[in-house]
């Protein structure tokens, strides 16, 4: 009886419940459960490639300040491939961020409630990041919005 509460436990234990409609009950919620589960994946699969994308934006500013990033050292081929990569990712950025809005709100239109991602309606983070990507003109090393969007989803 672990999570019941103490009447329906008592209840429970007393034969004042029917088992089947228990058991019914419980498998519909399991099945909503398992339904709202599956509608979630998808957003939480674009959450985590935006993510990805916004810390290899995070690691290409860094990398870019760094002045010994042409040296012939160990590895600087690998990490001008990586930057390059970043570089792609970040150019794709804006478009993930808007096909993800757009794709959270179908959602909640459809299920009438928030799609919460860390306790934080993911909607109103993203448009919070929209808002501050457009009001900084996009500059050179001006992340502060995918920072932020780091630090604050873990869905």
């Amino acid at each position: 009886m672990v999570g019941a509460t103490p009447a329906a436990a008592a209840a429970i234990v007393n034969g004042n419940v029917d088992m089947s409609n228990l058991l019914a009950s419980m498998d519909d919620q399991i099945t909503k459960a398992n339904e709202q589960a599956h509608s979630r994946k998808d957003i939480l699969d674009k959450v985590q490639k935006w993510k990805f994308a916004s810390e290899e934006e995070q690691w290409l500013d860094e990398y870019e300040k760094d002045d010994n990033r042409y040296g012939a050292g160990r590895g600087a081929h690998k990490n001008l491939k990586r930057a390059e990569k970043a570089r792609i990712l970040a150019s794709k950025t804006p478009s993930v961020v808007e096909n993800l809005t757009s794709i959270v709100k179908a959602w909640e239109m459809e299920r009438n409630i928030h799609f919460l991602c860390d306790k934080a309606p993911l909607l109103h983070t993203l448009r919070g990041i929209y808002r501050a990507r457009a009001g900084e003109g996009r500059g050179e090393a001006s992340i502060s919005g995918e920072e932020t969007f780091a630090r604050t989803v873990c869905c």
